[in-house]
């Protein structure tokens, strides 16, 4: 892991960090006491890339619920999350109406699509080259539309709930660089298709 002197952010036990096997519960992900894969928007590739990851138990957190068009997110009061520009913003200065980063996932014929910077590429080869170290090109359909967003609706305390925090490895900056690629995905719901947002 990359040290950081930073404060921790924290994610509530009921989030749902979207890793290789799709959404889990940060619960579950804690229980299991296992590294795994995480999708993270890295800045240096303007991509989004998979990462291995941690999870881990951090006491407990006020908790707020951040809801869009697309669902709901419950973090800690303390947590960051990305900007449609990339730039980190924490949950304290989050209004309504700005616009997060997102990720699309679709189902095509029974395969999971991502839609990254420039293509539609299934889920799985951008796995396996992340995971293994190997060069990625971004083949696959092009896309041709406006980057994937959501806009926040609804900003809510929630009261205090267990909190987890998790460590992405990442070689990319320290943590408290504005630009670092210390976030990952996290679901609305636990399906594996439709969109996610990042949290650091």
């Amino acid at each position: 892991m990359t040290p950081s002197s930073e404060q921790p952010r924290y994610i509530s036990a009921t989030s749902r960090p979207y890793t290789a096997m799709g959404s889990v519960i940060a619960k579950i992900l804690a229980d299991q006491k296992a590294k795994f894969t995480v999708l993270s928007y890295h800045p240096p590739d303007k991509r989004i890339k998979a990462k291995a990851a941690q999870i881990l138990k951090s006491g407990v957190f006020d908790a707020i619920r951040i809801s869009t068009e697309k669902g709901s997110y419950e973090l800690a009061a303390n947590a960051l999350v990305l900007l449609s520009d990339g730039i980190k913003c924490p949950i304290s200065s989050l209004r309504e109406n700005m616009s997060l980063m997102a990720c699309e996932l679709r189902n095509v014929e029974g395969y999971i699509f991502i839609e990254t910077a420039n293509r539609t590429i299934p889920l799985f080869d951008l796995i396996e080259a992340d995971s293994h170290g190997l060069p990625f090109q971004e083949i696959g359909r092009p896309v041709n539309k406006a980057p994937a967003i959501q806009k926040v609706t609804k900003i809510e305390k929630i009261g205090v709930l267990d909190a987890f925090t998790i460590q992405v490895d990442c070689p990319f900056t320290k943590r408290t660089d504005p630009l670092s690629g210390h976030n990952f995905l996290i679901w609305p719901d636990g399906t594996s298709f439709g969109s996610g947002i990042f949290a650091c």
